[in-house]
């Protein structure tokens, strides 16, 4: 934020402006600024998040669900895959088969990239989820994102991906080593 910044640029100086206005509330109420509330610090924040369309906010929230599913999907067909099934496809020539060979040389890594990736998507899936919540239903949106954030990740990016990649482990560990290499470069290039 610059000196010349407004409010509505600014969250600093929006609280700065409160501060010299003197608005204030009980202190058990205010965050880490004096005189200002959680009721008036959301406020402030929203006018900036009304900028961002809605359905784009949707449509990532959607692409972070499945993205989860894959990386729940990947994790339980790495793991449930017939190992004596994989060498016969690797050494028939198969890459997908070859790539999750190598994947599973080194399980604790797969691993690894696996957790911090579903993770990351998670805790932003839930983010976008409560932004949208706020902008809806206001104060009120931080629970409902939570319930409803909780019931879609379990049954849509645990539960049912883990179940189909349980039933149909190759159709799913196959592909998914592509991409799994690939991330595993990237995240640990050693």
């Amino acid at each position: 934020c610059r000196a010349h910044d407004t409010r509505r640029n600014c969250p600093v100086a929006a609280i700065l402006f409160r501060q010299q206005v003197g608005i204030g509330g009980s202190a058990g109420a205010q965050l880490a600024h004096p005189g200002l509330k959680l009721n008036q610090f959301t406020q402030e924040f929203k006018t900036d998040l009304d900028d961002i369309p809605l359905a784009s906010l949707y449509i990532t929230l959607l692409i972070l669900i499945v993205l989860s599913g894959f990386f729940s999907s990947s994790e339980t067909s790495l793991m449930a895959i017939n190992h004596y099934r994989l060498k016969q496809l690797a050494s028939s020539g198969h890459r997908g088969a070859r790539l999750a060979q190598k994947l599973l040389t080194r399980p604790e890594r797969v691993i690894g990239l696996l957790l911090l990736g579903n993770n990351m998507i998670k805790i932003l899936a839930a983010s976008i989820a409560t932004v949208i919540a706020i902008h809806q239903f206001g104060d009120y949106g931080i629970w409902i994102s939570t319930l409803v954030m909780t019931v879609v990740v379990v049954i849509f990016a645990e539960v049912a991906p883990r179940t189909l990649a349980a039933l149909h482990p190759e159709k799913i560990a196959l592909p998914a080593s592509y991409v799994l290499v690939a991330l595993l470069k990237v995240v640990n290039p050693v």
